[in-house]
């Protein structure tokens, strides 16, 4: 015996007014259209993905895919001059190869038959909502979780004991172990228990970025890059250990993460700003609250070309985000809701993506009570959402993240 879904559409039309004859077809597209209206807005990070066509994988077509980046070609002191009659010697390039792997992320509920059969609407319409911002709030933590790992990272309280450029020895180690001349004076400390991020800022790997375990004077060790370093490469090193109350966000080191990323050529949106993500609440509080800031907000009024935007500084446009990436001070990559330490990112064009499966990233299923040998007197449904993606830093030199701890609000 199959559930009587006129029953559905018969209660739903007395409800709301829609005739009884109404298919419940069209009761599913209502509640779909309610959970992805919920969805986007919490999108905030994802409409800062690199955009192409060619970026999702064809259905049928495996769960991965391989980028080829290739390594900056060096400047050259005589400016490239070439000499009447001679054949020049064709410069080396070097290439990286980023791979991204689709994972499923999903959930449900099971409202009883009796929501189903006696109040369809507005129980199920708010069931729609609250499974939309489940949906794309995970889509949005697990984004700034791939970001907190894969940017230049600077801390608010600018310890340069835990922070700064690091340049590789002439013995520069290997792809997994590599030396440097120095590393700044507490994470060489830390020889067991500091953790942080290592990005690339020349050399072959330029733009690749690694987390890291432990450390001893002068070396890291980390997963493999693509390439070993070579002497007089540079990269950014990080440690957020010890971040703590009044480290908080100022107009200041804003700047100081505009510059860096200009430092590293990092392309700028379509409408010439960079663009970052900043907490609501504690974090926005502390910054709009700046003098600078403040001041400057009479001169460039914010334009709303983006989800979500609050103002602009420094050449760069915010946006706030309502359910921020937190992590335990010294614990890098790993969201914990009760830590203290939140994050801002900044970033240029196409710094990160998020791979798709192509026309099937996103489902949203509503499935009535149903007779069957497993539920034989069918108490329940279910509504579910679950989406295929693979967030993914594409140059980590092209981002930064500002590590803070926001004033309390009491």
């Amino acid at each position: 015996m199959a559930w009587d879904v006129g029953v559905i559409a018969a209660n739903v039309g007395r409800a709301s007014g829609v005739s009884s004859g109404a298919a419940a077809n069209d009761i599913k597209t209502l509640y779909k259209a309610i959970y992805l209206k919920n969805r986007e807005p919490e999108l905030v990070y994802q409409q800062f993905a690199q955009k192409q066509a060619n970026m999702d994988i064809p259905l049928n077509k495996g769960d991965n895919v391989e980028f080829t980046r290739y390594s900056p070609l060096a400047t050259s002191a005589t400016y490239n001059l070439l000499v009447e009659g001679t054949e020049q010697t064709a410069e080396m390039y070097y290439s990286q190869t980023v791979t991204a792997v689709l994972d499923e992320y999903g959930n449900f509920v099971q409202p009883s038959s009796r929501v189903w059969l006696t109040a369809f609407d507005p129980k199920l319409g708010g069931l729609s909502r609250l499974l939309g911002i489940q949906a794309g709030k995970s889509l949005d933590l697990k984004i700034q979780n791939v970001l907190a790992k894969g940017f230049i990272g600077i801390r608010a309280d600018g310890d340069t004991t835990y922070q700064g450029t690091i340049q590789c020895a002439a013995s520069a180690g290997t792809t997994t172990v590599p030396i440097f001349d120095s590393l700044p004076t507490a994470i060489a400390a830390a020889t067991t228990t500091g953790s942080g991020v290592v990005v690339w800022l020349t050399g072959k790997n330029q733009g690749i970025s690694r987390t890291y375990v432990g450390a001893t004077s002068t070396t890291i060790t980390i997963a493999a890059l693509p390439n070993a370093p070579a002497d007089d490469d540079t990269a950014w090193i990080v440690d957020t250990t010890g971040l703590t109350t009044g480290d908080k966000i100022t107009a200041e080191i804003i700047k100081k993460a505009g510059a860096l990323l200009e430092k590293n050529e990092t392309p700028m949106f379509p409408d010439g700003y960079y663009h970052a993500v900043i907490p609501a609440g504690e974090m926005k509080y502390d910054f709009m609250n700046d003098t600078e800031y403040i001041n400057l907000k009479h001169y460039a009024a914010p334009k709303d070309l983006y989800r979500n935007l609050v103002g602009e500084f420094a050449n760069i446009r915010f946006h706030k985000d309502s359910h921020p990436y937190k992590h335990t001070a010294g614990t890098m990559g790993t969201y914990v809701a009760t830590a203290a330490p939140q994050m801002v990112s900044i970033f240029g064009s196409d710094a990160f993506g998020n791979i798709k499966l192509a026309g099937k990233d996103q489902a949203f299923e509503i499935c009535p009570p149903t007779f069957s040998t497993a539920t034989p007197l069918a108490m329940f449904g279910t509504m579910s959402w679950k989406n295929m993606y693979c967030p993914l830093v594409l140059n980590g030199a092209w981002g930064v993240n500002i590590f803070a701890v926001p004033t309390s609000l009491g």
